[in-house]
C-alpha cells in the first residue's frame, strides 16, 4: 500500500499544504489504496519537503514526479480520454498552479499583515512549545526570502493580487459551463485546481484573490463538487 507523508488537516482541508492535498486527491480519484501519515518529518524526505510517498521499495518526493510514477505504476486512466491539446492545456494550467498560484497562498497566510497574527497562532500549535516562538520568526523570514527569490514577491501587494485574479479568470474561462474541465468526469487537472483553489478560499484568511475567486460561481461550484465528492467528512466552508 502507498504511504503518503504529508502535513496534517487544517481549515477544513485534508492537508494544510496544497501539494500534499494534490497527492491525496489524486490517490482518491485514481482509487489507489493509501495510508496517510500526518506527522511527517521533512528531514526524512528525499527532497527535504512534504509530500513524499513510500511504495514498497520506492521512496519518491515532489508532487509532479509522484503523480507521474503513480500513473505509470497503477495504470491510472484519469486522463486517458484527453486529446493532445487538452493534455497540453492541463499541463500548462497545472504548472501555473504549482509554480505561481502556490505563492498567492503563501502570501495570504504568511505575509498579509491582517492575517499573520491568526495564522501565527495556528502555526504555533504544531511547533514545539517555547522553541516554536523562537523559530517562527526565522521561518517567516526564510519564506519571505523564498517568495522574493521566486520573483513574485518583488511585486507590490496590489500587483501580486492582480496577477492572482487574472489566473483565477483563466481557470474560470477554461472551466466554462462544464461540471469538470474536460467533460463529465474529473481528470488530474480537476484535482489540481481543487487542491490549490481550496487552499486559498477555505482557510479564514482574507485576500483580494479569495474575494475574487468567491465571485466566480461556476468555479466555486466546481470546488465544492470536488470537495464533497472526495472529502464528505469535511465541511466545505467556502
Amino acid at each position: 500500500m502507498v504511504r503518503l507523508f504529508q502535513v496534517p488537516p487544517a481549515y477544513g482541508l485534508s492537508s494544510g499544504s496544497p501539494f500534499c492535498a494534490r497527492i491525496e486527491v489524486f490517490l482518491k480519484l485514481a482509487n489507489i489504496p493509501y495510508e496517510s501519515v500526518t506527522d511527517a518529518d521533512p528531514r526524512k524526505s528525499p527532497k527535504g519537503k512534504v509530500p513524499w510517498i513510500e511504495d514498497g521499495g520506492t521512496v519518491l518526493g515532489d508532487s509532479g514526479f509522484i503523480i507521474e510514477y503513480l500513473t505509470q505504476k497503477y495504470n491510472v486512466e484519469l486522463d486517458a480520454g484527453l486529446t493532445d491539446t487538452q493534455r497540453a492545456i492541463a499541463h500548462t494550467a497545472g504548472r501555473m498552479l504549482t509554480e505561481t498560484f502556490y505563492w498567492y497562498i503563501v502570501q495570504s497566510r504568511w505575509l498579509e499583515p491582517d492575517n499573520w497574527s491568526s495564522f501565527k497562532r495556528d502555526f504555533l500549535k504544531i511547533l514545539p512549545p517555547v522553541i516554536g516562538t523562537l523559530i517562527l520568526p526565522m521561518i517567516r523570514k526564510k519564506i519571505r526570502g523564498q517568495i522574493n527569490g521566486h520573483g513574485i514577491g518583488l511585486h507590490t501587494r496590489d500587483e501580486l493580487w492582480r496577477m492572482c485574479c487574472r489566473d483565477i479568470d483563466v481557470l474560470t474561462t477554461l472551466l466554462g459551463d462544464n461540471d469538470y474541465f474536460f467533460g463529465d468526469k474529473p481528470t488530474t487537472l480537476d484535482g489540481d485546481v481543487y487542491s490549490f483553489l481550496a487552499s486559498l478560499v477555505l482557510p479564514p484568511f482574507a485576500s483580494p484573490g479569495k474575494d475574487h475567486a468567491k465571485k466566480q460561481a461556476k468555479l466555486m461550484a466546481h470546488c465544492r463538487r470536488m470537495h464533497e465528492q472526495l472529502f464528505p467528512e469535511l465541511t466545505f466552508t467556502g
